[in-house]
């Protein structure tokens, strides 16, 4: 028995290792990959209910047009393009906020997952945010 007052609300850890890894791929679909843990607040609960976790999480910012350059080797459009991929826009959508037709989106669409070295427009979040995503930089030969 619980002496004194109920207070349902206790700080639970705030670990992403204390987070069950169903529940990080969850947030991690949802968020792109650009999700990072905030804090937890358990709930506790009276009868037969299991106690509920709230997990606070924040999402992270794409990074600026100097980094997009320097590790992927995109053009303005490009790191435009990549930005509105990120925000998961679709083609014709990209289309009208940029003023552009669908072809042209499409091929920017084509040339940003080919220099992101990915095969989904589902990972362009996940690699403009992860610091460690830098594909092998190529080297271009001029051929005279």
């Amino acid at each position: 028995m619980h002496d004194g007052p109920f207070d349902p609300w206790t700080s639970a850890p705030s670990s992403r290792d204390h987070i069950d890894d169903t529940l990080w791929e969850k947030i991690d679909e949802v968020f792109g990959g650009a999700a990072r843990l905030s804090g937890t607040l358990m709930i506790e609960t009276h009868g037969p209910q299991r106690p509920i976790m709230v997990v606070v999480v924040e999402q992270r910012g794409l990074p600026g047009d100097e980094e997009l350059r320097r590790r992927f080797l995109l053009t303005p459009r490009e790191r435009e393009v990549a930005r509105l991929m990120a925000d998961r826009l679709s083609n014709g959508e990209i289309s009208r906020r940029l003023g552009i037709s669908v072809h042209t989106v499409r091929r920017h669409c084509e040339r940003v997952l080919a220099k992101l070295e990915i095969q989904s427009r589902n990972q362009v979040r996940g690699a403009l945010l992860d610091p460690h995503h830098a594909p092998a930089l190529r080297t271009v030969r001029s051929v005279a």
